[in-house]
């Protein structure tokens, strides 16, 4: 319809713009086929320029690279992970002594320490969730 009254108005005829009007007949046509197509072959579609793209694009990269977690990083989480289940076993067998002990000069305890809070936090703060600890700092701040 905006097409046939710009036309008429002698804003873009096809005489003057053949190109510009082919392209507005193009797009017309897109978006009224995007309209009366079912939603299952559109996203057929789609998925299938995705694929090409997808491919497309790790020919030009090469090989995908490694998730950051599969090697050193997962052997030290795993590491950590047993440090902090062998501390907490000698914490609830002999009680404050193991605290005493623990203190030792190797410079490694404090990066489990670390670990264990940081997840302690994370998932406190999963728990209590972003609104109410908005709240809590308008209060902390106010």
């Amino acid at each position: 319809l905006t097409i046939e009254l710009l036309s008429s108005s002698g804003v873009i005829t096809r005489e003057q713009y053949p190109w510009t009007r082919r392209a507005l007949d193009v797009y017309a046509a897109a978006v009224g086929m995007a309209g009366v197509m079912p939603l299952k072959v559109f996203f057929t579609f789609h998925s299938w320029v995705w694929v090409y793209e997808h491919r497309k694009a790790l020919s030009e990269v090469g090989p995908e690279m490694p998730m950051p977690l599969s090697t050193e990083a997962g052997e030290a989480l795993v590491q950590a992970f047993e440090s902090a289940k062998r501390r907490s076993s000698e914490l609830l067998v002999t009680g404050n002594s193991a605290l005493v002990k623990s203190g030792s000069s190797d410079g490694k305890n404090w990066a489990m320490y670390l670990l264990l809070l940081s997840m302690g936090a994370g998932t406190a703060a999963w728990f209590i969730g972003a609104g109410r600890l908005r709240q809590l700092r308008d209060k902390a701040v106010a």
